[in-house]
């Protein structure tokens, strides 16, 4: 597991990906940045992704692209410097590697609060929290935190496919009775959504 991640100088905007896997859809973003000073950081349990993942940027010689393996219950990265933070199915897949889920369930609660101080800790004042997850029992309990959390303030939600749906703050009670439910969102065939904070 990474201790430390150094921000180089010349980055002047940083994004922090949370369960990035192999990274493939940061290396995308990457790709499409034109002054290079934009620096993508991803972050995942998986040692193998994150290996795989290291090689396909080195090949890809993407310098502003670093992916470790690392958990985001202890993100190796100093306080407050971090723009932009995307938790990538993180909730919903939070200690999912308990043996039983009374013993998932009960860590779940735990694990949630410390992974939503550690987003705060690394987060500029003003910076942005990109939730992306599906309606499964660990993303509803997730989502009541941050919705609970008085550090963050919802702005905007939408769920992608397989049209678009915007997510007003009137509409978050449907979307956390259709997770809650396991039902397709919205009346949707869609199951996932994606839903941006602000660090107050």
């Amino acid at each position: 597991m990474a201790k430390h991640i150094e921000i180089p100088k010349w980055a002047e905007h940083v994004t922090l990906n949370i369960g990035c896997g192999s990274g493939m859809p940061l290396m995308d973003r990457a790709r499409q940045q034109i002054t290079g000073k934009h620096l993508f950081i991803g972050i995942d349990v998986d040692h193998e992704r994150i290996r795989h993942g290291q090689l396909l940027v080195k090949g890809a010689r993407l310098e502003n692209v670093h992916l470790a393996e690392a958990d985001a219950k202890a993100i190796p990265l100093p306080n407050k410097s971090v723009h932009v933070v995307q938790t990538e199915l993180l909730f919903s897949r939070l200690d999912y590697d308990k043996l039983s889920r009374r013993e998932w369930m009960a860590d779940h609660a735990r694990s949630t609060r410390v992974v939503l101080d550690e987003i705060a800790r690394v987060l500029k004042p003003g910076g942005k929290l990109e939730f992306y997850d599906t309606n499964e029992w660990g993303s509803e309990q997730g989502l009541r935190a941050l919705l609970a959390d008085k550090r963050f303030r919802f702005v905007k939600g939408w769920q992608e496919t397989p049209y678009v749906i915007t997510v007003s703050e009137a509409k978050l009670p449907i979307l956390l009775r259709n997770i809650s439910e396991g039902v397709p969102l919205f009346r949707s065939p869609a199951y996932s959504f994606r839903l941006m904070f602000v660090k107050k």
